[in-house]
């Protein structure tokens, strides 16, 4: 007898294999027979579900590129929450880490419209918007590379004067300056 195949189960499989790898090799990394054999699936579903490794990619690590959340609530206290979400997150929130993927494909030529596009219009535009006044852009792209960076020597380099145990100090540190960028202040 043929097992039937359950095509949104394989389809899950395929997103959350995918995210683990471009998160832990990036996109030029992760190669489509390595998310298919973590995935448990032959490697031509990868292209019959999403097309392509750039789609699969598109469809696995960009709509993760939301900034919602943290902009429901108030601007007084916008530097603190948003430094206690990076603080406390760890490498993967719900299964996916965009900010790593993010960091450890920001060198590929295949998908480097993508991430630019993403971030600016996904992150940095939105967030732009909800911050109004001068030069709301450019201290939106602020906050944003302080988070970026703050991943990237957290979680990808491990710097050990971010680890977890310094999370207090680090906390409101970060908080003083993402809000002074809130305030117009920086």
């Amino acid at each position: 007898m043929v097992q039937k195949r359950d095509s949104l189960k394989t389809r899950q499989k395929i997103v959350e294999a995918a995210q683990e790898q471009f998160a832990q090799k990036g996109f030029d990394g992760a190669g489509v027979r390595d998310i298919a054999a973590a995935a448990g699936v032959n490697v031509a579903l990868i292209n019959r579900y999403f097309g392509s490794k750039e789609s699969l990619f598109d469809q696995t690590v960009m709509p993760y590129f939301n900034i919602d959340e943290l902009l429901n609530g108030e601007k007084h206290d916008f530097g603190m929450r948003i430094a206690k979400e990076a603080i406390e997150k760890t490498i993967y929130s719900e299964g996916v880490a965009p900010n790593i993927a993010f960091i450890r494909s920001v060198g590929s030529a295949k998908v480097h419209r993508q991430l630019k596009d993403g971030l600016e219009i996904q992150i940095i535009e939105r967030l732009a918007a909800w911050l109004g006044g001068k030069d709301s852009q450019q201290r939106a792209a602020l906050i944003i590379s302080h988070l970026l960076g703050f991943a990237l020597l957290r979680s990808v380099i491990g710097v050990s004067a971010l680890e977890v145990n310094q999370a207090p100090a680090i906390t409101n540190r970060l908080a003083k300056v993402l809000q002074s960028y809130v305030d117009g202040a920086a």
